[in-house]
């Protein structure tokens, strides 16, 4: 191992450090308040009394000002409920429950996937006030707050859909003026939704959009805050898939958007727009941080709408973030799947794994799998750089010789040139390469890359157990055993380099405590192919040294 490996593994060390202190930085507990009442069910036998009504709009949209200068349409009828209440919608997928004050989403359970408690996961967060998903957004301020605290009435009510049959549920709220409907189409066997919104003045459609805010999922998932991840936006303009942080201000981040919504590292929601065709517009898609504390993980808010006077059509998807699920729904949703910037080396570590494990049934014993079959690949190269270190040790003598005769010039010194010039005639008469050392590390970096990247995303990780006390290769080893052993195993491959510099013999002590503590945080399951990897080279060093002084032995016999 030479000084610029040293190098490189320092700056890779840094670069972990930082990722976890800005990215992987524990979360701020939720505040301990319970959900306003306009967002839990009903008490039965409990009469709510109705909030006052709001003052109308005074601000019209100035796409509608054509319908304000209209003639004068006959009055849409009133239409609302008498109370404030809870409506369910119950599938084999996932439990909703919407408010039928705004008719907005106040709860959507997937019953596939567990949070820590082994309740079904909550994708709307329940720690905060600041909005809700499915929000109406208007240009008036006055008539988003009619939309929004309005009483709706809902069309049949409480919704029970059992196979693959398909149910409707229809919010609508009318004072005479304002028109707002919200129809909403749910499919027993599918995370899709189909969706219409219509708006309307005197009878006259206004423009309109949709938000989904603030964030997915809630902290009290989780045991400890720090495993949910922040939520970001995320767009498919057409050309390219972005996962957008929030900014300070509402931006708009696309148009003619295929797909835009809100995702973790494993859940997403998202609206598709109806409309394919780019010629008309059909959606713009807007993006806002919704507090000035940029680790809030409930901090986003995304919109998507029109600036067309009509209906607005959509599909949307609330759920994981399934690979081969998105693959087969179409619209590029498997676009949504970021596997990093070695997505063609991660997609194929996650086929790889898929295949072992159909028939380990373990995903922990598939990674062990891999790491083995990715350790025979690597062999030649590293055969090489054993028998690369080998050589640099013996030309080292020689080498300290030509650095001690230049070691006293000043770096300006026209002799000193000489010095790299004989230096590199020393590597060519030994047939070293200088990089022959550093090569199977730098060629098995973008593996490592990859795994952490799928460890990370691939919904099939999560919660994905490998044997007594690793229950989740997605989340860190809970007693820090395998990041110890690892940390063993790398010095234990420092010593078994020899080296006679003295800068790398202190760093054979510092490496493997930085590697430690870095992996204290990383995935159980990348420490633990970390770990097997380590295992693998320290046998195939050992191999190769004892090859070593076997030949060493046999050369004086041959000479006598």
């Amino acid at each position: 191992m030479d000084r610029k490996l040293i190098y490189f593994l320092i700056g890779f060390a840094a670069f972990y450090v930082l990722y976890n202190k800005l990215v992987l930085s524990k979360l701020p507990k939720p505040p301990e308040q319970p959900r306003p009442a306009a967002t839990a069910p009903a008490t039965p036998g409990k009469t709510e009394q109705p909030k006052a009504a709001l003052p109308a709009p005074t601000n019209v949209p100035a796409s509608a000002a054509a319908a304000t200068n209209a003639p004068v349409s006959t009055p849409a009828p009133v239409t609302s409920a008498e109370k404030e209440q809870a409506i369910t919608v119950d599938t084999p997928l996932y439990h909703a429950i919407f408010s039928n004050r705004g008719a907005v989403l106040t709860s959507f359970r997937l019953k596939n996937y567990l949070d820590d408690h082994g309740q079904p996961l909550e994708m709307v967060p329940q720690e905060t006030d600041k909005a809700h998903p499915l929000e109406l957004q208007f240009d008036d301020k006055q008539l988003t707050e009619l939309a929004n605290q309005s009483i709706y009435s809902a069309t049949p009510g409480n919704v029970t859909i059992t196979g693959n049959k398909s149910e409707a549920l229809q919010f609508t709220f009318s004072d005479g003026k304002y028109t707002f409907q919200k129809k909403f189409v749910f499919q027993g066997d599918s995370y899709l939704i189909q969706a219409e919104l219509l708006t309307q003045q005197s009878q006259q459609n206004l423009p309109l959009k949709l938000s989904w805010a603030p964030g997915l999922e809630t902290v009290q998932n989780y045991s400890k805050p720090s495993f949910l991840t922040v939520s970001r936006g995320l767009v498919n303009s057409g050309d390219k898939v972005e996962h957008l942080i929030p900014k300070d201000e509402f931006k708009k981040i696309g148009s003619t958007v295929k797909w835009a919504g809100v995702e973790t590292n494993y859940f997403l929601a998202i609206f598709i727009p109806a409309s394919t065709d780019t010629s008309r517009v059909p959606a713009d898609a807007y993006m806002a941080r919704l507090v000035d504390d940029k680790k809030q993980p409930h901090n986003v808010g995304v919109t998507l709408g029109s600036q067309r006077a009509e209906p607005l059509k959509l599909t949307m998807f609330i759920g994981p973030k399934d690979y081969i699920l998105l693959g087969e729904l179409g619209m590029d949703l498997k676009d949504a799947v970021d596997f990093g910037f070695f997505a063609p080396i991660t997609r194929a570590l996650f086929f790889t794994l898929r295949k072992f494990y159909s028939f380990t049934h373990n995903y922990g014993l598939a990674i062990v799998i891999i790491t083995i079959l990715i350790k025979l690949i690597f062999t030649p190269f590293t055969q090489m750089s054993f028998a690369s270190m080998k050589k640099m040790q013996q030309m080292q003598p020689e080498l300290k010789k030509i650095q001690d005769r230049y070691g006293k010039m000043k770096s300006d010194d026209p002799r000193k040139q000489s010095m790299n010039t004989e230096i590199m005639a020393l590597h060519k008469r030994y047939g070293v390469n200088p990089l022959g050392g550093c090569l199977p590390m730098l060629l098995q970096m973008p593996v490592l890359f990859a795994f952490y990247k799928l460890l990370g995303n691939a919904i099939e990780l999560r919660g994905a157990p490998f044997g007594l006390w690793l229950q989740d290769l997605s989340r860190p080893d809970p007693y820090f055993i395998t990041p110890v052993i690892m940390g063993v195993t790398m010095l234990l491959q420092q010593r078994m380099t020899p080296s006679t510099d003295p800068m790398q013999k202190n760093m054979m002590y510092i490496m493997p405590v930085m590697f430690t503590y870095i992996s204290l945080n990383l995935p159980s399951g990348l420490v633990l192919y970390w770990l097997l990897s380590n295992f693998l080279a320290i046998a195939h060093q050992y191999y190769f040294q004892q090859q070593q002084k076997k030949t060493a032995l046999a050369v004086p016999a041959k000479a006598s």
